[in-house]
């Protein structure tokens, strides 16, 4: 049996398509399991205010968490991506 490696990637959203998308859902990332790609936003949506920092880093661990079972095929990444509230 051999070992599979997948990759996500990740991108800082700067776009302002993406911001405006998200403008209405108030999210700080999202994780798109069809690409393996992990976005977060660099600015709030509501008001563009900067996140600082240690957001930008939370908001990175809430979009991987349940993306790490969903890649093991384990049922908890499915019930975590059902439950998560937005980051």
């Amino acid at each position: 049996m051999s070992a599979v490696r997948r990759l996500y990637f990740f991108e800082v959203a700067q776009e302002e398509a993406w911001e405006e998308a998200m403008k209405h859902r108030r999210l700080k990332g999202r994780v798109t399991y069809g690409t393996r790609l992990i976005q977060i936003g660099l600015h709030s949506n509501l008001n563009a205010r900067r996140y600082t920092a240690d957001e930008v880093r939370k908001t990175f661990w809430h979009e991987l968490t349940p993306a790490i079972p969903y890649e093991m095929g384990h049922s908890l990444g499915s019930v975590l991506m059902r439950q998560a509230p937005p980051s």
